[in-house]
């Protein structure tokens, strides 16, 4: 029992660290800022249920997608290692923005684009981390 559960926190660390909600949670909150409580539950489900599918077509192909490629395992832990620390070390160092999001007044065009941008910040931050030389 203790194995799993030592198995099931350190799975647990590791994809809260890679997925990180509090970064994403105010992209969420404005996109769907002045809607009902139905329409974020139904957001909400539909991002968790492609999560689980994603998640469980990796657990079930990964190994197969790795070998087509002819990637070692090692070398996804060692690069997947530095990739978190790295995340780690951002999580610690504040963003040039300051993270924080305009509140009130705002009207549906320039929300838009306050959400645009942010998820532009992200997805450049996310594709330096692809883009970056993997050590063999």
């Amino acid at each position: 029992m203790g194995h799993e559960l030592s198995l099931f926190v350190g799975t647990f660390a590791t994809l809260l660290a890679i997925i990180n909600p509090f970064e994403v949670l105010p992209v969420y909150l404005k996109m769907l800022e002045g809607r009902d409580a139905a329409t974020h539950r139904q957001v909400a489900w539909k991002a968790c249920l492609y999560a689980l599918l994603l998640s469980l077509f990796f657990l079930i192909f990964g190994t197969l997608i790795l070998r087509l490629f002819g990637v070692p395992l090692s070398m996804v832990r060692i690069v997947g290692g530095i990739i978190l620390m790295k995340i780690g070390f951002e999580l610690f160092s504040p963003s040039p923005s300051g993270g924080v999001i305009p509140s009130g007044g705002v009207d549906q065009g320039s929300k838009r684009a306050d959400v645009t941008a942010h998820v532009r910040h992200l997805h450049r931050r996310f594709s330096s981390r692809c883009r970056r030389p993997a050590v063999a």
